[in-house]
Parts: C-alpha cells; sequence; structure tokens
C-alpha cells in the first residue's frame, strides 16, 4: 500500500507541475493585435488577426482555438494551387522559440463559423488558444467591422 500511495503521490505532482514536458506554460506566448473581424452582412462567418509571438525557450504548437463568440474556431490557411487561394484547415501550427506567427488575410488566420449575431464592433471576445500537451491561453481580441472607419470623404 504505501507504494501505491508514493506513486500516486509522484503522479499528482507530475501531472500538476507547470514543467510538464509538453506543456509550455502560458506566459511563454504572448498575442499582440488581436481582432475579430464582424462577418459581412447577410453572412455568419468570419475571421481573427492576430500576431502570436513564442517568447519562451521550447517549440509550441498551437492545436486549437475555443471561443464564446461563434458556434466553431478553426485554425486555417491560404494556399496557392494552380494560380487560384484556397482556403484549408489546418490541424496544427508549430511556433518554434523567438518565432511570431502572423494571423492575416491571405495567411494563416482562425476560421469563426455561426459568430454571434449581436456581437458589435468594440465588443471584447475571449479566444482560448489550445497548445499540445493540454496548456490553454486565453487571448482577448477586439470586434471590428470591415466598415468601421471607412473614409467615406470625397475629394473633388
Amino acid at each position: 500500500m504505501p507504494i501505491t500511495v508514493r506513486f500516486l503521490a509522484v503522479l499528482f505532482v507530475f501531472v500538476l507541475s507547470p514543467a510538464h514536458a509538453d506543456q509550455a506554460p502560458p506566459a511563454s506566448v504572448k498575442a499582440t493585435e488581436a481582432v475579430v473581424q464582424l462577418p459581412i452582412p447577410g453572412t455568419h462567418n468570419s475571421a481573427v488577426f492576430m500576431r502570436l509571438h513564442n517568447v519562451g525557450k521550447t517549440p509550441l504548437t498551437l492545436v486549437g482555438v475555443n471561443t464564446t463568440a461563434a458556434a466553431k474556431a478553426q485554425l486555417h490557411s491560404h494556399t496557392s494551387v494552380d494560380g487560384m487561394m484556397r482556403m484549408r484547415p489546418v490541424e496544427s501550427l508549430a511556433l518554434a522559440p523567438g518565432q511570431t506567427q502572423v494571423f492575416e488575410s491571405g495567411g494563416y488566420h482562425i476560421m469563426l463559423f455561426d459568430v454571434q449575431a449581436e456581437l458589435a464592433s468594440g465588443d471584447s471576445v475571449d479566444l482560448i488558444l489550445e497548445f499540445a500537451g493540454g496548456a490553454t491561453k486565453t487571448v482577448q481580441a477586439v470586434a471590428k467591422s470591415r466598415y468601421d472607419n471607412a473614409d467615406h470623404s470625397h475629394h473633388h
């Protein structure tokens, strides 16, 4: 019996340890310029753009995203196939130590499906980034419309 108790104590410490081999602490990930692009009127899907920095000393692998602002969030990329741009889901995205990945239109981005209709420009949106090994990082993004700050002046 003492061996079982000792084993469980070691297992407990290992599982809860922030230095667990595959789990990078959220402090090693910095997200900046996070924006939820509001859907175009008449549509329900949109995208998230941001800069994701691995400021740690170990590689990270982003494997998923969750948010309450949409029914589903998914990692995506744009690739050129036979001269045509194609959007495709990606299973994961590796970030080397010191690497910054830009999520932008025409490149890697986070697709949002069935975005909440009540989401408005200026609202704060929580995104939960999920990494290989189970670590998560909550990022706050700002909802913005493509039509915010549009230049409607006409100079003649």
